[in-house]
């Protein structure tokens, strides 16, 4: 097909449709089974060029539906008789927007911008089926009940085919898809996630482990949580992403209009772990709590007004005098840095002597402070060695005009900065500056335990997440593990041995990468029976070799577990060959203490004990 946009997708008497954006017209394309390629069935000729939104098939039909048009009645809905060759606008009787078809009792029913509309001649003319006030963008039958997903009214449930509707639930949520599977129904959220009930009563539960599918916009840790600032506010996980607890619904006052739900946008994320206070930066204020997110109180809206805070960074370089700084990078007015020296209490700004010094982030490097912001003219790497009384610009090597994103120091001692002109880096902390890479669009780095350093992309060019082993020289592609390449992360941070990237309407994923390697096959000979070596060396610092044998191919996993049996990382875990293999713990991240390692399949299990002395 090459470069379009597909809107819809169906499949009707065994070939498979998809209907495209394309202009001056949109084309429908069939799939031909023996070339293995598309080709173009026909195309739709509108007046108005709105996008095609789906794609259904009924009755022989095909139909094509779209969700507005300038005139009532004509063109939200077309119909092809001969597999998309030609069509019929069908939208006589239709108000001015259908989104979503469905089939079910000798009907076809549409999902509107004014309710559900059902047709009994396969579309040639429609009748308003109820919820004529609602705007309903899906549809699922199942025998004589529909089920309707609104946009901001939730679920409604018809048991009589569309003669009468009562509410199901959600009622504050826009549904954009339901699914029926296995007794239960299934809905798609915007922002919060996809929700399950039974079909038969008012029983919905969120289903994706606690954390919404949202932008995530930033990463901070403690000793034993990972907290992430997101579109829908503050999630805190225990145990290492497995589940996410929602710690942003205790949020004091609506500042600005940013908030959804209830919920706040959060930009940047700070824990103090000193004194045990988690910070967050939002729209006109910075949010504190001191009870691990269970409450917040609301610091520095007198001090901030209107505007975002983009950063929060916590510097302990004075010894007795902690300073929190927050960089504020929009606004009307106090756009820069502010510092608090009393947990947040109070806080005083510096403008750097100019106008418009946007503030994006505060990297703190040994006795160093930098800051980096700006918007095209005022783009500037900035320095503080007093632990931000004074500041000194170091642009050395960059352009003249750029926006700085983000700021990194990599185990090598280097630091790199993202700027909308690309990537570049500094041996002498900010002396001089070079480029390492073009890619304008890097929303943030992290560095593992090897000191391999990843960056979070928006770029169409450069999708995803990226890595470097050579501190930056050079950059692969690291999206291994994704369902499919994102378009846009918008944040990356490393913890025990994973990586967290926070991705655009998909919420937080991770994998592991490092503290191992993949299990090398050592040698040929097929063994009759699992084996579970122990390490070597032992005790070891910082890594240790682990080989084990297996009598046949099949699932294994070995995984590392701490000596209250929290597991700390999964070596293995795939399918592996029988033989002898050997696998490589870096225990780089890990403080000193007693392990063990579990070697399990459906037949064997055994656990082995090792030690790690710093």
């Amino acid at each position: 097909m090459g470069n379009i946009y597909v809107r819809g997708i169906t499949v009707k008497n065994g070939i498979l449709f998809a209907a495209a954006d394309e202009n001056p017209q949109d084309r429908v394309y069939i799939f031909n089974d023996q070339t293995q390629s598309w080709q173009i069935s026909g195309s739709i000729q509108t007046t108005f060029q709105f996008s095609i939104y789906s794609m259904y098939s009924y009755d022989n039909f095909l139909f094509v539906s779209y969700p507005t048009s300038i005139i009532a009645g004509t063109e939200v809905l077309f119909r092809s008789s001969d597999n998309g060759v030609s069509w019929q606008d069908v939208s006589l009787g239709l108000p001015d927007g259908v989104f979503n078809l469905s089939s079910g009792g000798n009907s076809l029913f549409a999902a509107t911008v004014n309710g559900v509309y059902r047709s009994s001649n396969s579309g040639t003319t429609w009748i308003n089926s109820g919820l004529n006030s609602e705007n309903i963008v899906s549809l699922e039958i199942s025998g004589d009940s529909i089920y309707a997903g609104s946009s901001g009214r939730g679920v409604f449930r018809s048991t009589d085919m569309g003669l009468s509707w009562q509410n199901f639930g959600i009622q504050d949520k826009w549904v954009y898809d339901l699914k029926i599977l296995n007794g239960k129904l299934f809905a798609g959220t915007n922002f919060v996630g996809m929700f399950r009930s039974p079909l038969n009563s008012v029983n919905w539960s969120l289903i994706n482990s606690g954390i919404y599918g949202m932008p995530v916009n930033s990463f901070a840790q403690t000793n034993n949580s990972i907290i992430a600032g997101a579109y829908g506010g503050l999630f805190i996980s225990t145990n290492m992403g497995i589940s996410w607890q929602d710690k942003g619904k205790s949020f004091p006052g609506i500042l600005s209009d940013v908030s959804l739900g209830g919920s706040h946008l959060i930009y940047d994320v700070a824990v103090d772990t000193i004194n045990n206070i988690i910070y967050g930066g939002s729209a006109g204020a910075v949010y504190r709590s001191t009870d691990n997110g269970e409450s917040w109180t609301i610091t520095g809206a007198t001090s901030f007004r209107a505007g975002r805070i983009e950063v929060l960074e916590i510097s302990y370089l004075n010894p007795g005098q902690l300073k929190v700084f927050a960089g504020k990078g929009t606004g009307a007015d106090f756009i820069g840095l502010h510092t608090s020296v009393d947990l947040g209490l109070n806080w005083n700004f510096q403008n750097f002597g100019i106008q418009f010094p946007y503030i994006l982030d505060v990297e703190i490097k040994d006795n160093l402070i930098f800051t980096a912001g700006g918007y095209s003219v005022n783009g500037a790497i900035r320095r503080s060695s007093d632990n931000g009384i004074s500041w000194q610009t170091v642009n050395n090597g960059l352009p003249s005009d750029f926006t700085a994103e983000a700021l990194h120091t990599m185990v090598n001692g280097n630091i790199i900065t993202a700027t909308d002109n690309g990537v570049y880096r500094s041996s002498n902390n900010g002396e001089s500056w070079i480029s390492v890479w073009d890619n304008g669009n890097v929303t943030g780095f992290a560095s593992d335990g090897k000191g391999y350093v990843y960056a979070s992309s928006t770029s169409p060019a450069y999708r995803g997440i990226f890595r470097s082993t050579d501190f930056g020289t050079s950059w692969q592609q690291f999206n291994e593990g994704f369902q499919f390449i994102p378009d846009n992360v918008f944040s990356v941070t490393y913890k025990n041995g994973f990586l967290f990237a926070g991705v655009d309407r998909l919420g937080i994923w991770k994998r592991q990468v490092d503290n191992f390697t993949s299990a090398e096959n050592i040698s040929s000979v097929i063994p009759t029976e699992f084996i579970l070596e122990q390490n070597f060396p032992n005790p070891f610092n910082p890594s240790t070799n682990i080989r084990f044998t297996v009598p046949e191919t099949g699932f294994i996993s070995l995984k590392v577990y701490d000596i209250l049996g929290k597991e700390i990382s999964t070596l293995v875990n795939n399918k592996v060959s029988a033989g002898t293999h050997e696998v490589q713990f870096d225990a780089a991240s890990l403080t000193s203490g007693v392990y063990f390692y579990k070697l399990q399949s459906d037949e064997f299990s055994e656990i082995k004990k090792m030690t790690l002395i710093r």
